[in-house]
């Protein structure tokens, strides 16, 4: 185990496989959705450059979340996070902390997510 503490708990909902039946319309019927729960380390909210003004609030529509080594989570997974709906945006990477009074295992994976529209 490495040497970051575990911060918050984040919920992944991926939706169920094809069931192999079809609705009205021919659409596949998908199965349940598997919710879990993923402990993180941290949550680093990315500034968007829209701004109310020059100096004003500054809308979050981005976030680098930092979880425990071996943390999988598909790419088409919905994330809620502190109460509000992401998805993720790319794949998940390994990270090795940049800090210098680090632990030197303190490895993990880092992944970037959007929020929902």
């Amino acid at each position: 185990m490495s040497g970051l503490r575990l911060a918050e708990t984040i919920t992944a909902t991926v939706p169920g496989s094809p069931t192999g039946a079809f609705d009205a319309q021919g659409n596949p019927v998908l199965g349940s959705p598997v919710v879990s729960e993923v402990p993180i380390r941290g949550f680093a909210p990315q500034v968007s450059d829209n701004t109310v003004e020059s100096y004003g609030q500054h809308v979050i529509s981005a976030a680098t979340v930092y979880a425990v080594r071996g943390t999988v989570i598909p790419p088409n997974a919905v994330l809620t996070i502190r109460g509000d709906t992401w998805v993720m945006d790319g794949e998940i990477g390994d990270f090795l902390s940049p800090y210098p009074n680090a632990h030197p295992r303190a490895r993990g994976v880092e992944f970037s997510v959007k929020r929902a529209t």
